[in-house]
């Protein structure tokens, strides 16, 4: 029992050490960036690298949670994890044709993307490269010792590549270059070490496509999720011009690096209470009620230090010259205990109930909330009307999601109702 919170402690801090390189080493290069790029140009690239982030999105198309759950639960059987991790980079290989193909569509529609194309297309190789990385894998094993040196190193080197050669206005190219050389120098890295514990084969079609097919559900619900989280810097560029954008994107960037902070408690709790839900449903439900309360008492003091230091954090980080920024970060600060609330419910909660159809349907009402509300809102109010669309939007989620589970009596509270719906999962799932 020791050995095994020994291991989960470890992976916490390991996948904390990867959090705060991933956010903090930027956070270091904001700063110069914003200076260096000047507003205008700091704005185009925010807008490239939204783009970017849907890239990402629809490559890794859920696999984060759909793979970690696969691999964590059949992860003593060598010959099934490598057929899981084949397909699904074979999976990932497919979407990243796919994305190409997109971006050639986009750039002829969208004439604030038409005016950057380098940029754009720049932006699509490096997401295109984090988007098969395989985190994921590391993850389901629960050996993230490797994996987290990788990182951290990759992301170093980038953070020092920008001090070194980004020194002009319209070097915003450069940065996304550099993402580029260190996150497919990573990927191979990480290929080379996968090699040696699994055999890595071509899947078949009929592989990928199942993969494809079991964690599309999943896909639905990040892909609704990005609506209200990805997608507003986006929507924000086409009501207004990209200096507004820019303040948007600096608030946005700080709050994410900050909400970030949660990520290493779900991401280890998420596969540990899928195992446990599966073997001692009831201890398994504890867990994630305790996982709940600790990842919302989180948000709440990082929401907190938002808001009462959002001028300095500004000043320090983005510079005078994003002082508009302060207010849109103060909304954020709110908005970062109602994140915690719906994180917490959903991955620990109701995905390991294989409550995913449910989630998915909250997910994209959010969604579809997000967009219309955030039109409206973008017009009237431009950047700090963006950030109000977030709140309502992740608002929903909470309270659908509340009356959902009580509505229906599987909430840690109704656990013999919990126990009934897991031994269902149980006897209809892919094992």
């Amino acid at each position: 029992m020791k050995k095994k919170y020994s291991i989960l402690l470890q992976n916490v801090y390991l996948l904390y050490l990867i959090q705060l390189t991933g956010y903090a080493l930027p956070l270091i290069t904001i700063p110069y960036l914003t200076r260096v790029l000047g507003s205008q140009n700091w704005g185009h690239l925010a807008i490239v690298q939204a783009y970017g982030a849907y890239i990402i999105l629809i490559i890794e198309y859920g696999f984060r949670l759909s793979g970690v759950r696969q691999i964590a639960i059949l992860s003593n059987d060598n010959r099934k994890s490598s057929d899981i991790f084949s397909s699904i980079m074979g999976a990932k290989g497919l979407l990243s044709i796919f994305v190409i193909l997109i971006t050639i569509v986009v750039q002829l529609l969208f004439p604030l993307l038409k005016e950057t194309p380098s940029l754009l297309w720049m932006a699509t190789i490096a997401s295109i490269i984090q988007g098969l990385n395989i985190t994921w894998y590391f993850q389901g094993i629960e050996r993230l010792r490797f994996i987290s040196i990788v990182d951290i190193i990759s992301r170093f080197f980038s953070t020092i590549l920008t001090f070194v050669f980004v020194r002009h206005p319209n070097d915003g190219i450069i940065v996304l270059l550099i993402q580029c050389i260190t996150s497919f120098a990573s990927l191979i890295i990480s290929f080379i070490v996968v090699k040696k514990l699994i055999h890595i084969k071509v899947p078949s079609y009929k592989a990928v496509t199942d993969q494809l097919k079991s964690g599309f559900s999943l896909f639905i619900m990040t892909a609704a999720i990005s609506l209200y989280t990805t997608s507003n810097a986006l929507i924000l560029g086409m009501f207004t011009n990209p200096v507004n954008v820019g303040y948007y994107a600096g608030a946005e960037k700080i709050y994410k690096a900050v909400i970030s902070l949660l990520n290493p408690i779900n991401q280890v709790l998420y596969p540990k209470i899928n195992k446990l839900m599966y073997q001692d449903t009831e201890n398994g439900g504890k867990a994630a009620f305790h996982g709940i309360i600790l990842i919302s008492l989180v948000g709440l003091t990082m929401g907190t230090v938002l808001v009462i230091f959002a001028p300095t954090i500004i000043n320090i980080l983005l510079g005078a010259e994003f002082k508009d920024a302060v207010p849109i970060l103060r909304i954020f600060g709110f908005l970062t205990l109602i994140v915690s609330v719906a994180l917490g419910i959903g991955t620990q909660w109701m995905l390991p109930l294989g409550l995913d159809r449910q989630l998915n349907n909250i997910t994209i009402g959010a969604g579809v909330l997000n967009i219309i509300v955030a039109v409206v809102f973008a017009k009237m109010f431009q950047e700090q009307g963006m950030a109000w669309t977030v709140i309502i939007s992740e608002f929903f989620v909470v309270v659908s999601s509340a009356i959902y589970l009580f509505k229906m009596r599987l909430t840690p509270w109704h656990i013999n109702n919990v126990v009934e719906v897991i031994r269902n999962k149980a006897s209809k799932d892919f094992i």
